[in-house]
């Protein structure tokens, strides 16, 4: 998976986004990776200030995999709750 870059990442982020801030953002990504479902690593540029990149490791990637599948079942029941379900 591509590492996502912290500060460029999350500016272009919460700029679409605009509930989504770096208060929000940041201790979200800290849990993460206490949890062990991010690694980050730090690249320091040439010329600039030092970079924090984040991945998902496997098991942040069998945890997305999980969630994903939980998110849709609940997504479904609630469709056919609201009536909203596909016609055939």
């Amino acid at each position: 998976m591509e590492a996502l870059r912290s500060y460029g990442r999350s500016r272009g982020r919460t700029r679409r986004y605009p509930g989504l801030t770096d208060g929000t953002l940041y201790p979200v990504l800290y849990r993460l990776e206490r949890a062990g479902f991010v690694a980050v690593r730090w690249e320091t540029p040439e010329r600039g200030v030092p970079r924090k990149y984040y991945r998902l490791t496997p098991t942040g990637l069998d945890e997305l995999t999980r969630l994903k599948s939980e998110w849709t079942t609940f997504a479904t029941a609630m469709a056919k709750l609201l009536g909203n379900e596909e016609r055939k």
